[in-house]
């Protein structure tokens, strides 16, 4: 048989139960039986009311008291909402649930006066008003907070038990019995369900997770809302640090609540990220403090968790509420519950890491002092083993010493004896050979000089003849003895002899020289003009 599930508020669980509905403790739900009697008991608390609504109306159709056919001079306004909120009563069940989302909520005389709308595509598409009076008001509010834990306020998407009315005056009107606050917190588990599904299909949901925690934190950057109530005390904290010179803090402000939240964190993201490039930051930090979980629904944003998951430096959030998280806790690279403990965190950090430096210095210390301690008593060791050593060593060098000069004085001495005497013995011997050699030599000169002597005067002869041969031709050859035999020497106007007589005729003059003097003589073409001169 087939399970009804019905929305029950936790105020009305033993009216339920009374009337025969049944708890399913897998979901967590009343429910009834298909084939269950009288099921119109069950209808405020049905998914299906607004389906049962409808049976009911046509079952009830016949039963509507229409109103009567206008006169001429027709009905008035008032008599007109009346009657309609008569037929709307009838027409509709006492309660009907009523999904919507609280968009304005004000108070007044201990009534809660709402303004309940629907939208779809960012469009709205209806919007009524409704009304928590001040009987239900107190019993409505404390249910909703103790169960979500946050406060009724505009911007909570709720499931509410309503009653339909038309007053003469307002016009509709909703009055407000019960709100079932488990739908509440399903919206915002579903929305940031579907933000998880989102982030792990483009596989960086844990992609922050993964960046390595950095070894030392020297420098941070710090989100958080300008006035938030836990700044201050993270501040002061971070001062102390600033001030020793352990860690330095950058504030980028951003509001936290409210709709235009997103848009100021995405901006205060961009802006830490660009800071990131020139500042080298080792964290980025998120904190908020103290503040109306409610405010916690504007930080499930995809935008906001994207940029988060995507941050180039690990991220630790202290948003502020221990039972709760946000979509940014769960992508962060730690998270922890306020600013103090985020704060504390690193304090205790840049102190665990100063211990485990002093630890490891007080080890390096000791284990280098130990370590001295062991070297200089090694070290007096082989000085004393060195120092046995070097004399035994020298004394040992000096004996041998001593043994090896003995030795080559001995060597030297007979070695040089015997150099002595091979010297002598070659001595006579080089003596011995110079005499023979100069003997043979001497005679060789003497065959030599004779020889020499014998041919120089052979060739002074055949040269004598020779010189006294040429000397006869020469003097034959003479110019003085040629013009004593009747011959002439032509010059011409330089002194140079003329040997043609094509020459002779291209001369400007010539000169014909005789036994007993010379003539000068001027060549012509074809014939010789001639112009004695007397020889001195």
């Amino acid at each position: 048989m087939e399970k009804i599930y019905l929305n029950v508020p936790y105020a009305e669980k033993d009216k339920a139960k009374s009337l025969g509905a049944k708890w399913d403790a897998i979901t967590r739900k009343w429910y009834i039986l298909e084939n269950t009697a009288n099921q119109a008991l069950f209808s405020a608390w049905r998914s299906d009311a607004i389906f049962s609504s409808a049976i009911t109306e046509n079952s009830n159709a016949q039963e509507i008291l229409l109103p009567e056919q206008p006169t001429l001079a027709g009905i008035c306004l008032s008599e007109l909402m009346t009657q309609a909120n008569t037929a709307l009563r009838r027409a509709l069940p006492n309660r009907i649930w009523v999904f919507a989302e609280i968009t304005e909520m004000s108070q007044h005389n201990g009534h809660i006066y709402l303004t309940l709308a629907e939208s779809k595509q960012g469009q709205q598409i209806a919007q009524a008003r409704a009304t928590i009076w001040a009987s239900q008001s107190s019993r409505i509010v404390s249910v909703f907070k103790q169960v979500t834990d946050q406060a009724l306020s505009a911007g909570v998407s709720v499931l509410l038990s309503v009653e339909v009315s038309i007053h003469p005056k307002f016009g509709l009107s909703l009055t407000v019995l019960d709100i079932n606050p488990q739908f509440t917190l399903g919206e915002q588990e579903a929305k940031k369900q579907k933000i998880r599904a989102q982030l792990k299909e483009k596989n960086i949901f844990d992609l922050n997770k993964q960046r390595l925690f950095p070894q030392e934190i020297t420098r941070v950057a710090v989100i958080a809302p300008a006035q938030a109530a836990g700044l201050g005390d993270f501040r002061n904290d971070a001062t102390q640090l600033t001030t020793f010179g352990l860690c330095q803090f950058d504030y980028f402000y951003a509001t936290f609540q409210g709709t235009n939240a997103a848009e100021s964190l995405l901006l205060t993201f961009m802006e830490a990220k660009k800071a990131q490039a020139e500042n080298h930051y080792d964290l980025l930090v998120i904190i908020r403090g103290g503040g109306a979980k409610q405010d916690l629904m504007f930080l499930n944003e995809f935008t906001l968790a994207e940029q988060l998951c995507h941050f180039p430096i690990p991220v630790v959030t202290g948003i502020g509420h221990e039972r709760d998280s946000t979509i940014l806790d769960e992508v962060a690279n730690k998270h922890l519950d306020t600013p103090s403990k985020v704060i504390a965190f690193i304090r205790q950090h840049i102190v665990d890491n100063a211990m485990y430096a002093k630890k490891n210095w007080l080890t390096i210390s000791n284990y280098t002092q130990h370590n001295l301690i062991r070297h200089k008593a090694a070290l007096k060791q082989y000085q004393t083993v060195i120092q046995h050593g070097s004399l035994l060593a020298l004394q040992q060098a000096r004996q041998r010493l001593i043994a090896d000069y003995n030795l080559c004085q001995q060597q030297g001495s007979k070695q040089l004896r015997l150099n002595m005497q091979a010297l002598t013995t070659l001595k006579q011997q080089l003596l011995l050979n110079g005499q023979r050699y100069c003997i043979t030599n001497n005679n060789q000169l003497m065959h030599w000089q004779n020889t020499i002597k014998l041919s120089a005067v052979q060739q002074m002869t055949s040269a004598k003849k020779s010189l006294l041969h040429y000397q006869q031709i020469v003097q034959s050859m003479h110019p003085n003895r040629l013009l004593k035999l009747g011959y002439s020497l032509t010059l011409d106007a330089l002194g140079k002899p003329i040997t043609s007589a094509i020459n002779a005729e291209k001369a400007q003059s010539i000169q014909l020289v005789f036994q007993d003097g010379h003539i000068i003589a001027t060549p012509q073409t074809g014939s010789l003009s001639l112009t004695s001169q007397a020889s001195e």
